[in-house]
């Protein structure tokens, strides 16, 4: 049986160390960023999300007036509109009625449908109610628009509406 002695040069050693250094330099320069961009909301995504969150917060102590404040940041100036008008009168009638306070956040969102310049995106949220504490999961389908800005929230989409998505 013959043995093979394997011996290490220390130049070896030192050019093997210089491409190790070299090759993590390049992978944190070129590859990290582009994972990271890569994991990153589109921007389509975010104004669904915002968009989702501001629809479903209601807290009926607050007023409509700041409903209607909240869901105008987000929004298109002809979503505002709407909210300000009889979409909103009908939302927040039952609010008062069932004397909603709820705070709702998106968990996550998924693409469905493009319609350029338009976005449809399915948003999971946790709702929690403001006085019991209890957290309720639902979803809601964003409608998103491009402006020159970005993206803004349009509208839900009712259920006559979700059927032509899926």
């Amino acid at each position: 049986m013959k043995s093979k002695v394997f011996t290490l040069r220390s130049n070896h050693l030192i050019a093997g160390l210089l491409a190790f250094i070299a090759l993590a330099v390049v992978g944190y320069a070129f590859v990290w960023p582009a994972l990271v961009r890569a994991s990153e909301p589109a921007p389509a995504e975010i104004a669904a999300s915002a968009g989702a969150e501001a629809f479903l917060s209601i807290d009926h102590q607050k007023g409509r007036l700041a409903w209607e404040r909240a869901l105008c940041r987000v929004s298109t100036e002809d979503a505002c509109k709407v909210f300000s008008g009889d979409l909103g009168l009908m939302v927040w009638g039952g609010a008062e009625r069932n004397k909603t306070r709820q705070s709702c956040q998106a968990t996550g969102a998924s693409h469905k449908d493009t319609a350029e310049p338009r976005q449809i995106w399915l948003v999971s949220l946790e709702c929690r109610d403001l006085v019991t504490g209890e957290v309720t999961s639902g979803q809601l389908l964003s409608s998103v628009t491009q402006v020159e800005g970005g993206w803004l929230f349009e509208r839900p989409l009712f259920s006559e509406e979700v059927q032509d998505v899926d």
